[in-house]
């Protein structure tokens, strides 16, 4: 059964945006709603370096109205053939906020300089088969019927993944409704990360 979108469509897009985004307007099944939702819709960004990096363009390019980078590594000399044309001394979310800014001035940027909290929500013979460097073990279960979600940490912005996205999905919104506004979810799940981002990583 097809999930329902994740935003509503804006109300319209920002001005000078109809006729940069005229390509994917025309596509079939895209338009202006799609475009509309494109520019509702909010990524987090977890690491800009090469792989990061140009899917934070790419986000950008495409429409997306807010994007969160969470980087705060220092910048290397070579960040500059990741879309970082100028050496800023700056950690690389700053140094994306900044770029961004000047590129796409539609698109609303927003350095996370501070780490996350990578929270699994999958069960352990899950987690102990594939999982995200750094990330730590609640399964879903301790959010929907537990007070997990009253333990997570207030000084740092929780990031929820699964294995497709729907179990963590499920666990944003009790995450959301104790308080941490800011949480988001890895859309797609680890089975996304590994055809996108690490192809190695064993799926099942």
């Amino acid at each position: 059964m097809p999930l329902p979108p994740l935003t509503r469509p804006a109300t319209g897009l920002p001005t000078g945006e109809a006729s940069r985004q005229a390509h994917q307007l025309i596509l079939a099944g895209h338009g202006s709603d799609g475009q509309r939702r494109l520019a509702a819709g909010r990524v987090l960004v977890v690491g800009a370096d090469e792989i990061g990096g140009p899917l934070i363009a790419h986000l950008a390019d495409s429409g997306v109205g807010m994007i969160g980078v969470a980087d705060g590594s220092p910048m290397d000399p070579w960040d500059r053939y990741l879309g970082l044309p100028d050496a800023e001394p700056a950690d690389r979310a700053t140094a994306w906020a900044r770029a961004l800014g000047r590129t796409h001035p539609a698109v609303r940027a927003v350095a996370e300089s501070e780490p996350v909290n990578l929270v699994d929500v999958r069960e352990p013979d899950e987690y102990a088969f594939a999982h995200l460097p750094g990330s730590v073990l609640v399964p879903q279960g301790e959010f929907l019927n537990g007070d997990a979600a009253e333990r997570l940490p207030t000084d740092r912005r929780t990031v929820l993944l699964c294995r497709a996205g729907i179990r963590s999905a499920e666990v944003l919104a009790v995450v959301k409704r104790s308080g941490h506004r800011d949480a988001v979810h890895l859309g797609g799940g680890i089975l996304s990360w590994a055809e996108r981002i690490d192809p190695e990583m064993p799926t099942y």
